[in-house]
């Protein structure tokens, strides 16, 4: 019998770690580690959830990056690229998604090739709410094994008590809020992680001469930071999903759906 569960994933880097919960849950279950297969750099072209490809999908910086953070985690035992791990049906997936296929082929497709796998990618061809409702829930809908509670956390990180005054902030292009400002920190300690642009226009858009932009070299310096932080505050998004999987005191700006 083997140790390890083995997991597919090559989407959105924040969905994998929202889909975590329910990795922790059935590794701990069943005294197991977690094998995590990672599409770096997928080129799909397809129907549904499929069709996105876009900057914010696992490449292989973002691949580098989050490999510190999970193996950190005690339920994961090994971070793979895909195409390095299994470069037959790297390619299999990759002629296959050449063409627009029905959500009925694509099904049946992972269906055939992943039976040995965990395919958390069969997750945006399910029909489902997606990408309405509590997305932690969304993998249970095709692995009903991955149900658990939500109230306990899934990520752990040793925190730095340097940045335990601090508030941090993070606030992407995507998911906002219009009707939003943040012009009420302006006498606060305020850290900004995420990308410098986002920053900078943060500090604009809100007149924070205080925004002190806080860079970090991995997604688990940045866990760590967030892990410390008296509390932060976030749009759906990466920081939000650290923030959430370590139920550290937060606020999420809800956008407009």
């Amino acid at each position: 019998m083997t140790n390890y569960y083995h997991f597919k994933f090559s989407q959105l880097p924040g969905d994998l770690i929202n889909f975590l919960p329910g990795i922790k849950h059935v590794c701990e279950r069943d005294n197991k580690q977690a094998i995590l297969i990672l599409g770096v750099d997928i080129n799909w072209q397809s129907v549904g959830a499929l069709t996105r490809k876009s900057p914010a999908t696992i490449n292989k910086e973002t691949f580098e990056s989050l490999k510190p953070l999970l193996l950190s985690q005690h339920y994961i035992a090994q971070v793979l690229s895909w195409e390095e791990y299994d470069p037959d049906t790297y390619k299999l997936w990759c002629d296959f998604f050449k063409i627009l296929r029905s959500p009925t082929e694509m099904i049946a497709f992972h269906n055939d090739n992943f039976k040995h796998w965990v395919d958390l990618d069969k997750i945006y061809l399910t029909p489902t709410n997606i990408p309405y409702g509590n997305i932690h829930r969304w993998p249970w809908y095709c692995y009903p094994d991955m149900a658990c509670d939500l109230s306990k956390p899934w990520i752990d990180v040793t925190p730095d008590d340097y940045l335990q005054d601090a508030i941090i902030v993070n606030r992407t292009a995507r998911s906002r809020n219009e009707n939003i400002n943040y012009k009420f920190l302006r006498d606060h300690k305020v850290l900004f992680v995420g990308h410098p642009e986002e920053a900078e226009t943060f500090a604009i858009e809100n007149e924070l001469t205080n925004l002190v932009y806080y860079q970090t070299r991995n997604l688990l310096e940045l866990a760590i930071a967030i892990r410390s932080c008296k509390f932060c505050i976030g749009n759906q998004s990466l920081c939000f999903a650290l923030a959430e999987a370590m139920k550290v005191p937060r606020i999420l700006e809800t956008c407009s759906y």
